[in-house]
């Protein structure tokens, strides 16, 4: 019996104890840490008692001269092991952060794998943990760990090796005679992570062996706090008053960091967070970020997710339609309530272009003095919706409507409302 593989089963077990699983994933490098992980899921898929698919998953960034040749090493342990395998040739972008362009073609493919129930197994130790700590605290970023457990796709990412030490995955897999790749690029110092793996990190633990336990304290203090902070904004919708923001400066940052986290945005800088959150005068601020943009205006704060938004063309009465910034609706009404316009079996739909006016009670107003009047932000103001009748703009939703003789009601009257996120 492999006691060392005991121990990786055991601890993948802990790891799934949460999750209805029918399918594994692992992330598979062909490297040391990747091959420990598929091993180990291959052993556990054998133990379970129940169906349980285990599927390697490849990407062949085409970095590095041997990618083909390394593709094709993963083909073979893969057929070795009677395991299911599926590689993906990706494109990585040359300019800007190489590491961080890679990741998110690695990621994507990841997300596009993943169905409802699978879990994604990565082959992250406790030296990685230290790393990860340590390489977030160096740039501003917290000292937040790595996660064991997160959502992503449609399924679950898991880390179930991040309390071991990656010594136990070398055995495992020298003792199964398997193969791995050496990849000549972890040993390049100029990489960040890299150097603090050869150069850093190695002197700190011979000064101190019990740093991983020291940074694993560290980290699940403020794990700790970080979830306690997300579980007070978790239910803050996406529009919230300025003044939700604490007013000293390292609890506004964190609040920040907490209210990005809940909308998936991990990796915004102490430094980013500290200038948004600056309290000054009434104009616009924004904090743009990989999961969408923060704003701050008029006393209020705005996140907008980088989630693409529908923009309906029509609607009718009795129905309603998610918008940008918002969610459309159309009621039947008695004719002379307020705001209501004459009944249309459709109403169109458009949006700001430029010049549009609406002759109201008071008067014919433009469009930009109504949004202006009653503050709608300015990057909403080209995706508000506007409601047409044959051509005329007739309603602002919420904020100006046209004048009407009572013969327009003859069919009945409705109301179009705008309730923003």
């Amino acid at each position: 019996m492999n006691k060392e593989l005991d121990g990786l089963c055991a601890a993948l077990g802990r790891a799934l104890e949460q999750s209805e699983q029918q399918r594994l994933l692992v992330g598979y490098s062909g490297g040391l840490d990747s091959t420990a992980v598929l091993l180990t899921a291959r052993e556990f898929a054998g133990r379970a008692g129940y169906p349980l698919e285990v599927i390697a998953l490849h990407v062949d960034h085409g970095l590095h001269a041997e990618s083909t040749a390394w593709r094709r090493h993963c083909e073979q342990i893969a057929a070795q092991l009677d395991v299911e395998i599926r590689t993906y040739q990706g494109s990585v972008a040359r300019e800007g952060n190489l590491e961080a362009n890679a990741r998110a073609v690695r990621y994507g493919f990841f997300v596009d794998q993943l169905r409802y129930g699978d879990v994604l197994l990565l082959g992250h130790h406790r030296h990685d943990q230290d790393e990860t700590v340590l390489q977030r605290l160096f740039s501003g970023r917290g000292v937040l760990p790595m996660r064991a457990r997160a959502m992503l796709g449609a399924g679950v990412l898991l880390r179930p090796f991040l309390a071991v030490e990656p010594e136990e995955l070398r055995r495992v897999v020298e003792l199964a005679g398997v193969g791995w790749i050496e990849d000549p690029s972890n040993t390049e110092t100029e990489f960040d992570r890299n150097y603090l793996r050869h150069g850093v990190l190695p002197g700190l633990r011979k000064r101190w062996p019990g740093l991983s336990a020291a940074f694993e304290r560290l980290a699940e203090r403020d794990l700790g706090l970080t979830e306690a902070l997300l579980h007070a904004v978790s239910g803050l919708p996406d529009v919230v008053s300025e003044n939700q923001l604490p007013e000293r400066k390292a609890a506004r940052r964190a609040w920040l960091r907490a209210y990005l986290n809940v909308r998936g945005e991990y990796d915004v800088s102490d430094r980013a967070l500290d200038q948004f959150g600056q309290k000054a005068s009434d104009e616009a601020r924004v904090l743009s970020t990989g999961a969408g943009t923060l704003r701050r205006y008029a006393g209020m704060l705005y996140f907008e997710s980088t989630a693409s938004r529908k923009l309906a063309a029509s609607i009718e009465p009795g129905e309603a339609v998610e918008l940008s910034y918002g969610r459309l609706s159309v009621t039947a009404v008695t004719p002379g309530a307020a705001m209501s316009v004459p009944a249309q079996n459709t109403y169109e739909i458009r949006y700001r272009e430029g010049g549009e006016r609406v002759k109201t009670s008071e008067g014919t107003r433009t469009l930009k003095q109504i949004f202006q009047e009653n503050r709608v932000p300015p990057w909403q103001r080209d995706v508000y919706p506007l409601i047409y009748i044959q051509g005329e703009l007739v309603c602002v939703p919420e904020l100006a409507v046209a004048q009407f003789d009572t013969a327009d009601f003859s069919d009945g009257a409705c109301i179009v409302s705008f309730t923003p996120l």
